[in-house]
C-alpha cells in the first residue's frame, strides 16, 4: 500500500528551528500477541478453542472464501527504497548509530524478500495447512467420504499456494479429487471483480476519503513523529542536505516512494508490518524504531483507506463493496444446487484476497460489520479484525430430519446475521435465501443470473 505524499511546512519548521534534541521516549518491545498495529498484514489468528458445528446435523455441501495466507511484500518496494535512502546517507555519513543499526535490518529484510516478493512465507503456508486441518475435525466423516471438490483461486501464485496447503490440510484420506481452477488476470469477475467494474473503478478514482488521510498527514502528532524518527536515524547535515538537494529514492521497480521526510516513517512501518510474517527465529527486529501510540496512529491511516476502499464506507452509500454481488450469486447458486440434491461436487473453495473477502463480508453484514461512517472515528473499525492474512467465510449446508440449513462461520466461530437464527450462526434455507434475494433485488439483481461480468457492468 502506497500512500500519497504531504505538506511538510510544519515539519520544517520544527527541524530547521529546534536545536535541542528530543528527549526519547521509552520505547516497548512487543511480543507477537496482542494489538501488533499490522491493519491488513495481521497474521491469521485461529480461535483458542474449536467450536464444533451445531450438534445432530448432517452436512451436506460445503463452499469457502478466503484469503491468502501471510506473504512477503508484493514487490520490490519500501524496503528497496528504505535500503537506497539509508545507504545514501551511510556513503555520506550521515547515519546515527541509530540508523546504522536500521540499515542493518533493512538489508535483512532486502535478503529475505529477495526472490520471494509477493509469495507466502512459511507462516502463510501453515496458516492454510492448519485451516484445511481444522476444518476436516468439524466433520472427519463428511469429508473422509467426499470424492469431488472444486478449488478456484486468482492469478496470483499466492493464493494458488495457499488453496493446496489447504487442500492438503482438508484431504487427510486423500480421497478427495481437486478440480481446480486459476482465473486469467483481467477475466476474473468473481475472485477480482473489484477491477472489472466500471462503477467502482468510478468510486476509487473519485477518492472522497483521502482528505481524512490529508488531515491525519499533516497534523502535529504525525509531523511530531516524522520528526523523532528522522533526528533517530540522520544526521542533522544530512537531514539539511536531504531538503536542500530534494532527494527522492526509487523503489525496485523504478517508481518515486521517498521524497519527503513524511515518506520515510510510512516506509519503515511497511517493513516492520511485513516482517510480522516471517517466523520470529530469522526475521528482522523492527520492533524498537515505534512507540505504541505511533503504529496505532500509522495503522489508523490505513484503516481510513481500508474502510472507505473496500469496507463499509460512507453513509447511504454502498459502492465499496455492493460488486461483491457477483462472488454471493455464485456461491449461492452452488448451496441452492446442493439443497436440492443436484450438485456433483461436495465443496465450493475460492481462494482470493483482501479486495474479495472483505467487501463480501460487508455485503453480508456479518457480525454487524456495516456500519457506515462519513468521517471514521480512530479505534471503531480496525481492517486487522475483518481483513487479516488468511480470513476466511465458511458455509455449509446442513440437514437435519429433512430440513435443510445454512450454517455460516467467518473466521472459524459461528456468524451472526440480520435474520432470525435457528441456533447461533444456522439459518433456515428460507430465511437465507430470502436474505439474499432482498441484498440482490436491492440493485436489481437475481443470484440465479450467471453473466456476472455483465452484472457487474450493470451495477
Amino acid at each position: 500500500m502506497k500512500l500519497f505524499n504531504t505538506t511538510l511546512g510544519l515539519l520544517l519548521v520544527l527541524i530547521s528551528c529546534s536545536t535541542v534534541p528530543h528527549t526519547e521516549q521509552q520505547e516497548k518491545v512487543k511480543n507477537d500477541t496482542g494489538d501488533l498495529y499490522l491493519g491488513t498484514k495481521q497474521s491469521y489468528t485461529a480461535p483458542e478453542k474449536g467450536i464444533e458445528l451445531p450438534n445432530g446435523y448432517d452436512v451436506q455441501f460445503v463452499s469457502l472464501l478466503a484469503r491468502h495466507g501471510s506473504r512477503y511484500m508484493g514487490g520490490p518496494d519500501e524496503d528497496i527504497a528504505l535500503g537506497n535512502l539509508f545507504e545514501d546517507a551511510k556513503v555520506n555519513n550521515g547515519l546515527t548509530e541509530e540508523g546504522v543499526k536500521l540499515f542493518n535490518e533493512i538489508n535483512a529484510l532486502k535478503l529475505l524478500q529477495a526472490g520471494n516478493y509477493g509469495l507466502l512465507t512459511p507462516k502463510g503456508e501453515r496458516e492454510h495447512l492448519e485451516l484445511g486441518k481444522r476444518m476436516h475435525t468439524l466433520s472427519p466423516k463428511f469429508f473422509d467420504e467426499a470424492t469431488l471438490m472444486v478449488g478456484n483461486a486468482t492469478y496470483k501464485p499466492r493464493t494458488q499456494a495457499s488453496r493446496s496447503f489447504f487442500e492438503i490440510g482438508l484431504n487427510r484420506k486423500e480421497n478427495i479429487q481437486w478440480e481446480n481452477h486459476d482465473f486469467k488476470k483481467g477475466q476474473d469477475p468473481l475472485l477480482r471483480y473489484h477491477k472489472i467494474t466500471p462503477a467502482y473503478t468510478a468510486y476509487l478514482d473519485s477518492a472522497l476519503w483521502m482528505p481524512q488521510i490529508e488531515r491525519e498527514l499533516n497534523s502535529t502528532a504525525y509531523l511530531l513523529l516524522v520528526d523523532r524518527i528522522v533526528r533517530k536515524y540522520f544526521t542533522p547535515a544530512y537531514l539539511k542536505a536531504f531538503k536542500e538537494e530534494h532527494k527522492v529514492f526509487l523503489d525496485g521497480e523504478g517508481k518515486e516512494t521517498i521524497m519527503s521526510f513524511s515518506d520515510i516513517p510510512l516506509c519503515i512501518y511497511d517493513c516492520y508490518k511485513i516482517s510480522k510474517a516471517i517466523a520470529l527465529d530469522i526475521r528482522p527486529n523492527f520492533q524498537n524504531v515505534f512507540l505504541d501510540a505511533e503504529l496505532s496512529q500509522m495503522e489508523y491511516i490505513g484503516d481510513i483507506e481500508a474502510f472507505y476502499e473496500k469496507g463499509p464506507g460512507f453513509k447511504d452509500r454502498s459502492a465499496s463493496y455492493i460488486n461483491a454481488i457477483a462472488l454471493l450469486s455464485k456461491i449461492t447458486l452452488e448451496l441452492e444446487t446442493a439443497i436440492n440434491g443436484k450438485q456433483n461436487k461436495q465443496g465450493y473453495l475460492n481462494f482470493a484476497h483482501a479486495e474479495t473477502t472483505l467487501p463480501l463480508v460487508v455485503l453480508l453484514d456479518i457480525n454487524n460489520v456495516q456500519v457506515h461512517q462519513n468521517q471514521l472515528k480512530k479505534g471503531s473499525w480496525k481492517t486487522s479484525k475483518w481483513a487479516a492474512m488468511a480470513n476466511n467465510i465458511q458455509w455449509f449446508v446442513l440437514e437435519k430430519e429433512g430440513e435443510k440449513y445454512i450454517h455460516i462461520r467467518f473466521n472459524e466461530q459461528p456468524a451472526t446475521l440480520p435474520i432470525q437464527s435457528i441456533e447461533l450462526g444456522t439459518y433456515s434455507w428460507e430465511a437465507y435465501k430470502q436474505y439474499i434475494n432482498k441484498i440482490t433485488q436491492s440493485v436489481h439483481m437475481d443470484y440465479h443470473n450467471q453473466e456476472y461480468r455483465q452484472m457487474l457492468q450493470a451495477l
